[in-house]
């Protein structure tokens, strides 16, 4: 507890930081310092009797960087709308879901549950952005709102056969299908037509 808080803490400074100014590298050595330390105890000392701290602690972790995210994306502006750090969307979703698998591995639909909880906190976050500034945050919302629906697709197999799974699979890229036709968007129709 006292070493997820120290980390809170600090994450929550670089949140700050992010907040009145641009500064990636410490954004970055945040995120990479923060996962790699807590993958490395959770390696060495995790134990069942941590599964609550850790859990919070996951979740507030992703949030606080998905949040500096956005953040920094409000305050750097780029030719096509705010500029989005791919490492600061992706990251939390790649790094946050290996240890939060690793958390719930012996539940029962464990994986397929946190990848929807994962999901969620992506349309959070799209749905917080859709609603402060449409136009400039445009690159922030569509790459987290693919994070979202990345995340729903991997909870299909995790959750189902592969009968069920290939039936969902299929809706979902005859929706993508259509979706890029009504915005004539030629990848979305590809990855539709892909899936």
């Amino acid at each position: 507890l006292p070493l997820f808080a120290y980390g809170t803490v600090l994450n929550l400074a670089i949140m700050g930081i992010a907040g009145r100014r641009s500064w990636r590298s410490l954004n970055l050595l945040g995120f990479l310092a923060t996962f790699g330390i807590a993958t490395l105890w959770s390696l060495n000392s995790y134990a069942p009797q941590h599964y609550l701290i850790c859990q919070v602690f996951l979740v507030g972790t992703v949030a606080i960087y998905l949040a500096t995210a956005v953040l920094y994306a409000h305050n750097t502006p780029g030719r096509y709308g705010n500029f989005a750090d791919g490492t600061l969307l992706f990251g939390p979703a790649l790094a946050g879901f290996g240890l939060q698998a690793g958390l719930v591995h012996r539940f029962e639909y464990g994986s397929a549950l946190g990848a929807l909880g994962f999901a969620a906190i992506y349309v959070g976050f799209a749905m917080f952005c859709l609603r402060q500034r449409r136009g400039e945050m445009r690159v922030m919302i569509e790459c987290l709102g693919a994070i979202a629906i990345g995340f729903v697709t991997l909870a299909i197999p995790l959750a189902l056969d592969a009968r069920w799974t290939s039936s969902a699979w299929a809706l979902e890229g005859a929706g993508a299908f259509w979706v890029g036709l009504r915005q004539a968007r030629w990848m979305q129709r590809l990855f539709g037509l892909a899936l």
